[in-house]
């Protein structure tokens, strides 16, 4: 589960420069995906989910890294320099359905937004 960090300071300009920014985001992590994973809006706002199949949890994390990393230098270039929280779960590990996994995905990534942003937590 990945979330954009301070996406507020995009909406106080209007919704427009926050909608222009998820667009930018979601084009950097497209780009940093390999062939077999998925990525999909989640909810409301700048809130993202990927799917990585066959990918232990330490796959999962150094591919969150690259995700958190690109963000963070693609948008040194964009109106706000953006961070990126990310939550990881995996599957059977931290739940056996898809309501379980994306209940610890995002508990994950409120621990994250919760110890200052910018960061990747893995679920308990």
């Amino acid at each position: 589960m990945i979330d954009g960090d301070n996406i507020r300071l995009y909406n106080n300009i209007n919704y427009a420069a926050g909608d222009e920014m998820i667009r930018d985001m979601s084009i950097v992590l497209k780009g940093n995906l390999r062939p077999s994973d998925y990525i999909a809006r989640w909810r409301v706002g700048d809130e993202f989910m990927v799917i990585l199949p066959d990918t232990p949890l330490e796959g999962a994390k150094i591919i969150g890294e690259r995700f958190r990393l690109a963000v963070k230098e693609a948008s040194k270039s964009w109106l706000f320099p953006t961070t990126i929280s990310i939550g990881i779960a995996s599957y059977p590990t931290h739940g056996d359905n898809i309501n379980a996994l994306i209940d610890k995905a995002e508990s994950a990534n409120k621990h994250a937004k919760d110890q200052g942003k910018d960061q990747i937590v893995l679920a308990d």
